[in-house]
């Protein structure tokens, strides 16, 4: 069923063309597995529920009635966990924080404007929590993005960054600058295709969003971004006219320029992992049916280093360990040479 499930995924993306309207399309889950390093917290979900591993060590959790995760973040001597929990015909978010005093719930941002709140994405700067921005609306196909600063007991009045579209707003990513500030990355349909879109702040004083890189008359889908030296890089999946491959882009700290890397034909779904001297991706490559690890070298090379056989529809966790890449969906792991 999942296999079949994908290949319908991945043949409406090769579908689609420059005039096609918003795709809708949202990056699989990561599976629940090891984070970047022992140091780094993982959600393990499993028959007993749902627990968070540190160093080795599983902590339970006991989550709200109708609350699901979808990642964790170090933060300070403790995690932030982030989800959402459904309340009848709503769907809010649902962050869990620990301290070191047990888990507990934080209230989440006020002021909801649409039934559903989602993918809430948590900005880490300087080691402390900056915010989380999110996707709200009251259907998927006009959803606006939202941003709240977080002020150390409690979370400022939401502010919108991008209001709902002529179509989809989705695959909402974030990162953490050196210098504080906060950069956002979505997708969202301008009337003629999907493009990929930006904003940069913090507090609640943010950017117009703007395009990150030109205004073509193809589809880009499900970016992703991370912090770098000197601002940040963004990945996302570009329609090339036969097919969807990987595109990156460099943020200097107020605009953007696409690098000449790039990912090879059907490459789908780019991740950022981190760690590594040279940045680190993961993506599906629809035309091998494999995950590839690869790494930006210093020269601009975007260089396969790892594969895995895997379930297409759940994006594999990755750990690089030595010569090798370990790969994990759940409770499977793979590992596999890193050239």
């Amino acid at each position: 069923m999942a296999r079949a499930l994908l290949c319908c995924l991945v043949a409406s993306l090769a579908g689609l063309s420059p005039g096609s309207a918003a795709s809708g399309v949202e990056p699989p889950p990561t599976a629940a597995g090891a984070g970047p390093s022992s140091a780094d917290p993982a959600l393990v979900h499993g028959a007993g529920g749902w627990a968070v591993e540190l160093g080795g060590r599983a902590q339970a959790l006991d989550l709200a009635a109708g609350a699901t995760l979808e990642r964790v973040v170090a933060l300070g001597g403790g995690w932030l966990a982030l989800g959402t929990r459904r309340a009848g015909e709503r769907v809010e978010l649902f962050l869990l924080a620990e301290d070191g005093d047990g888990p507990r719930e934080l209230a989440p941002p006020g002021d909801a404007q649409g039934a559903v709140r989602e993918r809430p994405r948590p900005v880490i700067a300087n080691g402390a929590l900056a915010g989380v921005a999110w996707l709200e609306g009251d259907r998927r196909e006009a959803y606006g993005v939202r941003w709240a600063a977080w002020r150390g007991t409690g979370f400022e009045a939401p502010v919108e960054i991008a209001p709902p579209g002529p179509g989809s707003q989705l695959a909402l990513a974030a990162a953490g600058l050196a210098d504080g500030r906060a950069l956002l990355v979505w997708s969202g349909y301008d009337g003629h295709d999907d493009e990929i879109w930006a904003s940069f702040g913090r507090g609640d004083r943010f950017s117009a969003p703007a395009r990150v890189g030109a205004d073509d008359a193809v589809p880009d889908v499900t970016p992703d971004v991370t912090a770098a030296p000197g601002g940040a890089l963004v990945a996302w999946s570009r329609f090339d006219g036969l097919g969807y491959r990987v595109a990156l882009a460099r943020f200097d700290g107020e605009r953007f320029d696409r690098l000449r890397a790039e990912g090879p034909a059907g490459s789908l779904f780019p991740t950022f992992v981190p760690g590594g001297e040279h940045p680190r991706l993961l993506w599906w490559d629809a035309s091998a049916d494999l995950w590839i690890a690869a790494e930006l070298t210093a020269s601009g090379e975007l260089v396969a280093r790892a594969r895995a056989e895997g379930p297409s529809d759940l994006r594999p966790s990755l750990t690089v360990s030595g010569a090798s890449a370990v790969f994990r969906f759940g409770d499977r792991r793979v590992e596999s040479p890193w050239h």
